[in-house]
């Protein structure tokens, strides 16, 4: 049986399918980002350990469906190393009225496409433990 996630990617698959190219659930990571999950530039901050597969994400994923968000973002940031990134963006506070969670797509950026695909450039890398990258 296909996950929600899966089926939301299938969707954002078929939406960047002209500009990006072909989603492949196999090289897929999430990344999940909220509000604060941003540096001073606007760039995402991504922890590289914390990237999860679809597999992997699908049941967090149903646990945000459920959790009173008024909305989700899947957005395709674009290609980091050999994987292709998807950011599930988290709006700052839960709706007090939400009955159901709406989940809005979004394709890779014009700066990112120009830069043919990679994302590197405009995510910013989350600090480790101890002050490494």
């Amino acid at each position: 049986m296909m996950s929600n996630l899966s089926r939301h990617i299938a969707e954002l698959s078929r939406l960047v399918a002209a500009t990006a190219g072909a989603l492949d659930l196999a090289s897929i990571r999430i990344v999940e980002v909220s509000a604060s999950d941003f540096d001073a530039s606007g760039r995402p901050l991504v922890d590289d350990e914390a990237l999860q597969s679809v597999e992997a994400y699908a049941e967090r994923f149903d646990v945000l469906l459920a959790s009173g968000y008024a909305w989700l973002n899947l957005s395709y940031l674009g290609r980091l190393r050999d994987w292709q990134l998807v950011a599930v963006e988290l709006p700052a506070q839960r709706a007090e009225r939400a009955t159901a969670t709406a989940v809005n797509y979004s394709g890779v950026s014009h700066a990112v496409r120009a830069d043919g695909g990679n994302v590197d450039a405009w995510i910013a890398r989350r600090p480790r433990a101890g002050g490494s990258t």
